[in-house]
């Protein structure tokens, strides 16, 4: 092999990790603060309506559209998965900086992290809560956030390379993301949803009931807003029985302490949403674009109906 040979060897892997970061720099990095940051671009006490949630969320709901055809302004706090501590922040900082009619809070992220430890090691969800954190404004307040949670500002964040390999929450959006807090999915699902299901209670982890404590407790002292719980409009396949089960505990939990839960299960039939597995929905529990543009429009008029 001769040396122009080895240089071509050396170099080109070189060219392709440079191109790599570039890219992440420029499109990966910036989506984040889109979910997160565009929330504190808006001005303050002008959200009518806010939703708290993971993918589910980010994918059904369009606030954009919202806004055109019904006049409401809103926007999703999102992430993929979202997990407690964002959930818990958010609360405070949707108090803090907005004065909405509505809060919709999906709760399904009490089902998928079972104790805080996890929150260090799955599902990205640490990077997830310096994004977050990093977005707020106010220093005072972004500082208390990151002592209560003991997280210390990680070199993760911005970081191209890490970026850029965190394909569910980068790769995703490229198909349609605005900065709403929405991602537009335009494939179509080939799930088969099962038909015979009884949802049957089980008990979640103790960690995520003392977040569920804090969910109820902070919604109760906090009731100037109306917060809704839920659990967005979703097929059950066989991979998503044990979450339903755990769904199905926490909305007996929330209902019983005197406040609002929307099974959205309960609506997806012609009556209702009208929302069809296979056109309306990218897999068993994420709808595409078509099903988000029915749902945001059914549940709009449905809450200028019951709470605004």
């Amino acid at each position: 092999m001769t040396k122009q040979q080895i240089a071509k060897l050396i170099i080109f892997p070189l060219v392709i990790i440079g191109v790599t970061a570039i890219l992440a720099l420029y499109v990966c990095v910036p989506l984040p603060m889109g979910h997160y940051g565009g929330f504190y671009m808006e001005k303050e006490n002008t959200l009518d309506f806010v939703c708290i949630g993971s993918s589910t969320v980010r994918e059904g709901f369009s606030p954009t559209q919202a806004e055109k055809e019904f006049g409401y302004k809103s926007y999703n706090i999102s992430y993929s998965p979202i997990h407690q501590a964002i959930v818990k922040i958010a609360m405070q900082e949707i108090v803090r900086t907005q004065k909405p009619k509505v809060v919709y809070i999906d709760v399904v992220n009490l089902t998928y992290i079972e104790e805080k430890n996890e929150n260090e090691r799955k599902y990205d969800a640490r990077m997830a809560s310096e994004d977050y954190i990093a977005c707020i404004t106010n220093e005072g307040v972004r500082k208390k956030y990151y002592k209560d949670l003991g997280i210390t500002p990680d070199i993760k964040y911005g970081n191209p390379l890490y970026s850029f390999y965190n394909y569910h929450n980068q790769w995703r959006n490229f198909e349609g993301w605005d900065d709403k807090g929405f991602v537009a999915i335009n494939r179509s699902s080939t799930i088969m949803p099962k038909t015979d299901y009884t949802p049957e209670p089980i008990e979640i982890s103790d960690y995520n009931k003392n977040m569920l404590g804090f969910y109820i407790s902070y919604a109760k002292e906090h009731s100037e807003i109306k917060w809704i719980f839920g659990n967005m409009p979703k097929f059950i396949t066989d991979g998503l029985v044990e979450q339903t089960n755990k769904v199905e505990w926490i909305k007996q939990k929330i209902r019983s302490g005197g406040l609002e839960f929307y099974d959205f299960q309960e609506y997806m039939g012609e009556n209702g949403i009208n929302l069809d597995p296979k056109k309306d929905f990218s897999d068993g529990q994420h709808m595409n674009r078509h099903g988000a543009e029915k749902f945001t429009r059914w549940w709009l008029q449905h809450m200028i109906e019951h709470h605004f």
